[in-house]
C-alpha cells in the first residue's frame, strides 16, 4: 500500500468549503434530505481551543449542515 501514496493527483482541488460540500452533495444526492434547515450552532473557536488545533473549514461546514454521517462504513463525519 505504501507504493500508492502520492500516486493519485486530484483533477481539481476544491479549496472553497461551500464548493466542497456542494460537490459532495452532487455525488451523494441522497445526502441532501438530511441537511439541517438551520446550522447546528457549534462554537468552533471553543472546540478548537479545547482540542488545541484548528479544524478544516469544509469539515466545520459539513458538521454544521448535517447530523453525523457515515459513508459506506468507510468514512465517519461527526461532531
Amino acid at each position: 500500500m505504501d507504493a500508492l501514496i502520492n500516486t493519485r493527483v486530484p483533477h481539481r482541488r476544491l479549496t472553497d468549503p461551500a464548493s466542497a460540500v456542494a460537490a459532495l452533495e452532487r455525488v451523494a444526492p441522497e445526502l441532501a434530505r438530511f441537511r439541517r434547515t438551520d446550522p447546528s450552532g457549534v462554537d468552533w473557536a471553543e472546540v478548537e481551543e479545547c482540542l488545541g488545533v484548528g479544524l478544516p473549514s469544509d469539515y466545520k461546514l459539513l458538521a454544521e449542515a448535517y447530523p453525523s454521517v457515515v459513508f459506506g462504513d468507510f468514512l465517519f463525519v461527526g461532531r
